[in-house]
């Protein structure tokens, strides 16, 4: 689809051609020879994913590599992704985050198909796949002596690693309170966002988290994994533990479940920094500035007003 999109492209008439993802990025190549601007967003280091074989790491990491090399300008989603490019490259690759905004609560209605009412679940919510980390919460849960009524909700589509999603269910085999829900619809998953006690998310590979951002836009309880990609988004408005840490997310769940103020406070810290950093109207400004700069050959001072806080480039 991105080799036909690009060859399309090449005799249209558009002055910049936007890529998202390292295994489209060779394509710029095509796009720069007919004329155009070209950019690439990174979102991840794709390639240190699990599900890919020998072959496939070989071939994200070249693209990786024609991500930085290869287009006018080079994006990175996270602060952590600039500075690994930054070294590993030699490069200078701009950062402008992902981009949310403010989302209003919905009451529980649907959700309670799930035999819960709103404050009384915990939520995981993305992809099941093992760089996800899934089992270390579902085992971080069922360690919990007392629960105090509280569920743990497990939500996302289940057909990106079938073999990973059967350990999972045999892992909370027994326990009526470890809820698989798979794939939900939208307004679903703005209810399960809008009345968790807390979001975890105990990856040990981001680029940058859109459900994480999604659940600081609905002003969720964060608990993230501490690797650098979590931190940067939940760093000072939520609770990070050390990737892999069985017990120390046991204690970090007990720890929202106990004590009802902190989840609130941490609520309106996640909110608060969402609105400050992450905010679309900063977003879009950001992007503003790079295609002005592409096209106009000039480049912007990076404190220009529209351009907001996180916009970093050489």
């Amino acid at each position: 689809r991105s080799f036909t999109a690009t060859l399309k492209e090449m005799f249209g008439d558009a002055d910049v051609v936007h890529y998202h993802g390292s295994g489209s990025a060779p394509l710029a190549l095509l796009a720069r020879l007919a004329g155009k601007k070209t950019v690439v967003t990174v979102h991840g280091r794709d390639w240190q994913r699990r599900k890919w074989n020998g072959f496939g790491q070989w071939f994200l990491k070249m693209g990786e590599r024609a991500a930085v090399r290869v287009p006018h300008r080079t994006i990175v989603v996270g602060r952590e992704l600039k500075r690994a490019l930054d070294k590993e490259y030699g490069a200078d690759v701009t950062y402008i985050a992902n981009g949310a905004e403010a989302q209003p609560h919905r009451e529980p209605d649907r959700i309670k198909a799930y035999g819960v009412n709103g404050g009384d679940y915990i939520l995981f919510l993305a992809r099941l796949v093992p760089e996800k980390q899934c089992h270390v919460l579902v085992d971080a849960y069922r360690r919990i002596a007392d629960k105090k009524g509280v569920k743990l909700i497990v939500a996302g589509p289940e057909w990106h690693s079938k073999d990973y999603v059967e350990t999972l269910h045999a892992a909370a085999e027994g326990d009526p309170n470890v809820i698989f829900t798979g794939e939900v619809d939208e307004e679903t998953l703005e209810e399960l966002y809008s009345n968790c006690i807390s979001y975890v998310l105990p990856s040990e590979v981001e680029g940058m988290s859109l459900s994480l951002l999604t659940a600081m836009a609905f002003g969720a309880c964060i608990i993230a994994s501490d690797i650098p990609a979590n931190a940067d988004l939940a760093e000072g408005c939520g609770v990070l533990f050390p990737v892999g840490d069985v017990e120390a997310l046991k204690a970090a769940l007990e720890g929202v479940i106990n004590d009802p103020d902190r989840a609130a406070e941490l609520r309106r810290l996640a909110l608060a920094k969402m609105n400050a950093e992450f905010d679309w109207d900063r977003v879009t400004g950001q992007w503003g500035v790079v295609y002005d700069e592409l096209c106009s050959g000039k480049r912007a001072d990076p404190s220009f007003a529209d351009a907001g806080p996180g916009y970093e480039s050489s």
